[in-house]
C-alpha cells in the first residue's frame, strides 16, 4: 500500500491516517494507523556580483546584483522534496522568496547597518528570505545570513583570488589523474565566503573521499569557507581503510526478524531492509561513529556504533516484540550528532523513568518511548539577548544546539488499541549519556572547548548559566576533544540549550610542526605564526652528526623558501594557511672524531669519505692532519 498527496501543502508537520476498508476490512488490524509526514523547506543559495567598486569621491547608488538558486539537498530528494526539486542550480526568482529591498542588509564586521554603502571598505551583504517554504543552505531557517560582500577599493581594483582543486594522492605522492574535480572558482574576493563543492567524480578503485584538505583542516562539501588574501588550492583527501557493518536482528527468542528497516545516521547515510534470514550490512564506510536505526512493526530502537580499524560484525541486535523505543531526531541544518540513549533503559541509575510499570505497561501492549530531539537554535528568537549570559571571556560561539529529551508513555484500551498518551519533558536523565558532536571545519582545532548550558536548575522558571569543561563536575559531567579534534564528546545529564565556544579570542597563526628525526634536532622560535611573519629554525645536531638535508612546506606541501643564517639557524616566511611542515635529516658525519678537522673547509666531503671506508684513519694520536704533508710511507699505506 502506498500513500501519495494529492495536493501540494506548505512546510510543516502533517498527519497521514490510514484506513481499512472493504468486505475484508473487518479481519485485520492496523498496527500503526497514523504517521507524520514532514515537508522541510528547500535550500537556497544566494550569488552576490557587481560587487566590486572603485571609490569615485562622490559617492555612488547601490547596483548590487543579487541572484538565488537551488541548493544542495542533503537527504535523499526521493523522500524529502518529491518531485518538486529541479536539481542544485536552478534558478529561483526573487519575487518566489519574497525577497525585496527590506529582507537586503550591508552590515559592517561588527554587525552595523548601513543603509547605503558608499564609503571605502568591505561590507557584508546579508539576506533573509520571508517565504517559510525556504531556507538558506546549511541553515535551518531564513532569517538574516551572510551571503556575500560587496568591496569599494580606494584607488585600484580590488585584487581577487583563484580556489583550485587537486585530486590528490596516494601513499607514496603519485596524483589520481584519474578523478574530475570541479572547475576552479575564479575572481573572489578576500574575506568572502564560498561554499565547497560535492566530491569528484571517478574515485580511485578501493578509496572513499573523506573531504577537502587546506592546511590542517578538513573541509566537507557544503561546508563555508573565508577566502584568505592568496590562491587556495584545495586538495581531495581518499581514505582507503574503508569498512562494513554487519549483523543480524533477533527477537526475544533469538529468532531472526525480517524486513527491518536499518538506517546508519550520522547526520543520514543510508537505509537498508534486513532480510529473510534478519542480516543486514552496509559498505564503503569511514572509520567514524554512527547511530543503528532500526524500525519494526511500531518498534524503534537506536544504537550507537563505531568503526575504528576494522569491519563491525558484532553480536546480533535484539529487537524486543514489545514497543520501548528509543528515537534520536536530528533537525536539518544542526550538523551530524550521534547519542548513545542505551542507558537510559539499561542502567538501574535510570529506573525513576523506566522502572517496574514501564516494564509492565510495555509487556502487554503499551509504547514508552524516549527521544532526544537536537536543533540549531542560534537563530531562534530571543536567543541573542539570552548569549549575553554566556561569561565575557567566551566570546567565541561556535554552536547553538537546543537538546531536549522525552518520554512518551502510550496507554492501551481494553480492546487493544491505543488509548491516553503522556508526553513528560526530562530534564534529568539520572545517567550520563554520550552525545557526539561532529565540529565544521571553522570549529577545528581551537583552544579551551567550554560547554555552556541553560538549564532550570531549581525549578523556579529561571534558567541558570552552567559550565562543562573536560574536568568532570560533581555529577560527572564532562567534555571530551575526540576525532582528532573533529568532534566533542558531551557527557550530560541534563538537557536544555547548550552553548560551545572556545576561549582563544585572535589568530596565532598557523601551527609549525616539526617531526623527530634521529641524530638531530630542528627548534622553531614558535609554535605557531601569522601568515607573512618570519619563523627561525634552530638546528642542532647530535654529537658525531651534521644537518644532510631541511626543506620546509605549506599544507598543500608546496615548498618554502628557506634562508640559511649561517649560525646554525634557518628562517621562513610563514604561509596563509593552517600549516607549515619541517622536514630535517641528520646524518652521521666521521670527520667530527677529529679536533682538527673543519667541517665548514673544501675537504670535508673527501675526508668523510676516506674515513667512512677506512682509507685514511689519522694518525693514532687522535688528530687527522688535514694540513699536513703526505710522506711516501703513508702514501704506500694507503694504496
Amino acid at each position: 500500500m502506498a500513500y501519495a498527496a494529492t495536493e501540494s501543502a506548505d512546510v510543516g508537520d502533517y498527519t497521514v491516517t490510514v484506513s481499512l476498508y472493504g468486505s475484508e476490512a473487518g479481519n485485520y488490524t492496523v498496527s500503526n494507523p497514523t504517521a507524520n509526514v514532514v515537508i522541510q523547506p528547500a535550500p537556497v543559495v544566494f550569488e552576490v556580483t557587481n560587487n566590486e567598486w572603485i571609490y569615485n569621491e562622490e559617492g555612488q547608488d547601490r547596483d548590487v546584483t543579487l541572484t538565488a538558486a537551488w541548493g544542495e539537498v542533503t537527504n535523499s530528494p526521493d523522500t524529502v522534496l518529491g518531485d518538486s526539486y529541479p536539481g542544485a542550480g536552478t534558478a529561483i526568482t526573487l519575487d518566489v522568496l519574497g525577497v525585496t529591498d527590506e529582507n537586503i542588509q550591508y552590515r559592517l564586521a561588527d554587525g552595523t547597518v548601513v543603509d547605503d554603502p558608499a564609503e571605502t571598505g568591505t561590507y557584508q551583504v546579508w539576506v533573509s528570505i520571508p517565504n517559510v517554504n525556504f531556507r538558506h543552505a546549511g541553515s535551518y531557517g531564513g532569517g538574516f545570513r551572510n551571503v556575500g560582500v560587496l568591496r569599494i577599493a580606494a584607488n585600484e581594483h580590488p585584487a581577487t583570488y583563484t580556489v583550485t582543486f587537486d585530486p590528490g594522492r596516494d601513499e607514496q605522492g603519485n596524483r589520481f589523474d584519474g578523478v574530475t574535480v570541479p572547475k576552479p572558482m575564479e575572481k573572489l574576493i578576500p574575506t568572502q565566503e564560498i561554499t565547497l563543492p560535492t566530491a569528484p567524480e571517478n574515485a580511485p578503485a578501493g578509496y572513499v573521499f573523506a573531504g577537502w584538505s587546506w592546511g590542517a583542516v578538513l573541509y566537507q562539501p557544503g561546508e563555508e569557507f573565508c577566502m584568505p588574501y592568496s590562491d587556495v588550492t584545495f586538495e581531495a583527501r581518499w581514505i582507503k581503510e574503508i569498512f562494513d557493518i554487519s549483523s543480524v536482528v533477533i527477537d526475544d527468542t533469538e529468532a531472526p526478524v525480517p524486513y527491518v528497516s536499518v538506517t546508519l545516521m550520522m547526520g543520514e547515510h543510508g537505509l537498508t531492509t534486513t532480510d529473510e534470514d534478519g542480516r543486514f550490512r552496509f559498505d564503503g564506510l569511514l572509520p567514524n561513529t554512527y547511530n543503528l536505526v532500526f524500525t519494526w512493526n511500531g518498534v524503534v530502537k537506536t544504537d550507537m556504533v563505531e568503526i575504528t580499524d576494522r569491519n563491525v560484525e558484532g553480536d546480533a541486535y535484539v529487537l524486543p516484540g514489545y514497543r520501548l523505543n528509543t528515537v534520536v531526531e536530528v533537525a536539518p541544518g544542526s550538523g551530524s550528532v550521534v547519542v548513545d540513549l542505551d542507558p537510559i533503559i539499561t542502567d538501574d541509575e535510570a529506573s525513576e523513568l523506566y522502572g517496574a510499570d514501564e516494564k509492565k505497561l510495555v509487556e502487554s501492549g503499551g509504547t514508552v518511548e524516549f527521544m532526544m530531539k537536537v536543533e540549531n537554535s542560534g537563530a531562534a528568537e530571543g536567543m541573542t539577548e539570552k548569549l549575553r549570559d554566556v561569561p565575557v571571556s567566551a566570546n567565541n560561539i561556535g554552536m547553538v544546539l537546543d537538546m531536549s529529551l522525552t518520554k512518551t508513555v502510550t496507554e492501551l484500551k481494553p480492546d487493544g488499541t491505543p488509548d491516553k498518551q503522556t508526553v513528560t519533558p526530562i530534564d534529568d536523565s539520572r545517567v550520563l549519556i554520550a552525545n557526539l558532536i561532529y565540529l565544521p571545519a571553522e570549529l577545528q582545532g581551537k583552544d579551551g572547548y567550554t560547554v555552556y548550558r541553560f538549564h532550570d536548575g531549581d525549578g523556579d522558571g529561571v534558567d541558570e548559566v552552567q559550565t562543562i569543561t573536560t574536568a568532570a563536575n560533581e555529577d560527572g559531567e564532562r567534555i571530551e576533544v575526540v576525532k582528532d579534534g573533529a568532534a566533542i564528546m558531551v557527557y550530560a545529564r541534563y538537557y536544555a540549550t547548550y552553548v560551545l565556544t572556545w576561549s582563544q579570542n585572535t589568530y596565532t597563526g598557523g601551527a609549525v610542526a616539526v617531526p623527530a628525526t634521529p641524530y638531530g634536532t630542528v627548534t622553531p622560535d614558535a609554535q605557531s605564526a601569522l601568515p607573512g611573519s618570519k619563523v627561525t629554525l634552530t638546528v642542532k645536531p647530535d654529537e658525531g652528526c651534521e644537518l644532510d638535508t631541511l626543506t620546509v612546506t605549506d599544507g598543500n606541501r608546496q615548498e618554502i623558501p628557506l634562508t640559511d643564517n649561517g649560525d646554525g639557524t634557518f628562517s621562513f616566511v610563514m604561509p596563509v594557511g593552517n600549516l607549515a611542515t619541517v622536514h630535517a635529516a641528520f646524518r652521521e658525519c666521521p670527520s667530527l672524531r677529529f679536533p682538527d678537522l673543519d667541517v665548514t673547509k673544501w675537504y670535508h666531503q673527501f675526508t668523510d669519505y676516506v674515513i667512512a671506508r677506512a682509507v685514511m684513519n689519522g694518525y693514532g694520536t687522535g688528530l687527522f692532519g688535514p694540513e699536513g704533508n703526505v710522506t711516501r710511507a703513508e702514501m704506500v699505506t694507503v694504496l
